[in-house]
């Protein structure tokens, strides 16, 4: 008896025609095709096509609307503030799921999100 396999996917973006987005898509296709492997998303930003897309694939979808953390002027160095504080709670709220669903390997193919880094 094979050990099930829990992939985390976590995207900084959920529009299907992003680079970034549809690579990983391309990658999720492939994967849940095999046996003993089951594939989840943790999205950011509200649904759109890619995320879509995936559900109809049977993907199991978690939206967590973490943060990219970026300063730009003054506007959005308050922004960036309001981030910063609530990105522990987000992290938490991230290794909780990470814990309970008992997944194994976590995925990102970007830098902008700092969540996916413990």
């Amino acid at each position: 008896m094979s050990k099930q396999i829990k992939i985390l996917f976590c995207f900084h973006y959920s529009i299907l025609n992003n680079g970034g987005v549809r690579s990983m898509v391309d990658i999720i296709e492939n994967i849940i095709k095999k046996d003993g492997v089951t594939v989840y998303v943790v999205y950011p930003t509200r649904k759109e096509t890619a995320i879509d897309y995936l559900e109809k694939l049977g993907v199991k979808t978690i939206y967590l609307p973490f943060y990219k953390l970026n300063k730009n002027g003054r506007k959005g160095m308050w922004k960036y503030i309001i981030k910063k504080i609530m990105s522990p709670f987000l992290f938490f709220k991230l290794r909780q799921i990470v814990k309970r669903e008992k997944i194994s390997i976590i995925y990102s193919n970007t830098i902008v999100i700092i969540m996916v880094l413990f």
